[in-house]
């Protein structure tokens, strides 16, 4: 049976999961904690064994704020870490991704003879990767059209 303090050095340093949304954290939004969280017992410390008071009430205070902020920015840092890692990287995969806009734009099919009427609800990435495809809808009838075939307004 390990150790509480082997359990919390696993935690920190040695992390068996590949998967990164499994993992509890990065490494680095980790170590950030521990040494944010070490800062005010330091400080404590250099008090009780110097004749230098290191810590007024006001930089107890603007210590405690600015370690929040720094973690902060770190744990956001990570988040957007694990997104990246995570998005699709299959191309095809990609391209079958779509998102609905929130407001149908009014556009024009401009592929040969201008077509008015139509709107966008939807857009996706090409799957040849030649920019972004819109879902259009006219009536009953649903198409997907390259943005450079449309003009919106």
């Amino acid at each position: 049976m390990a150790t509480p303090l082997a359990s919390l050095l696993d935690a920190f340093a040695d992390d068996k999961s590949v998967d990164v949304i499994q993992a509890g954290t990065l490494r680095t939004t980790r170590g950030t904690a521990l040494v944010l969280a070490s800062i005010l017992p330091i400080f404590y410390a250099l008090d009780a064994v110097t004749d230098i008071k290191w810590l007024t009430d006001e930089r107890k205070f603007l210590a405690a704020i600015a370690a929040g902020f720094i973690w902060a920015i770190v744990s956001a840092a990570d988040s957007l870490a694990r997104g990246l890692a995570t998005k699709a990287t299959d191309p095809a995969q990609a391209a079958q991704a779509s998102s609905a806009l929130p407001t149908p734009l009014k556009c024009v099919q401009t592929a040969g003879e201008d077509n008015p009427g139509w709107k966008a609800v939807a857009i996706r990435n090409a799957q040849q990767g030649s920019g972004p495809e819109f879902l259009v809808v006219k009536g009953t009838t649903t198409a997907w059209v390259k943005a450079t075939d449309l003009k919106f307004g």
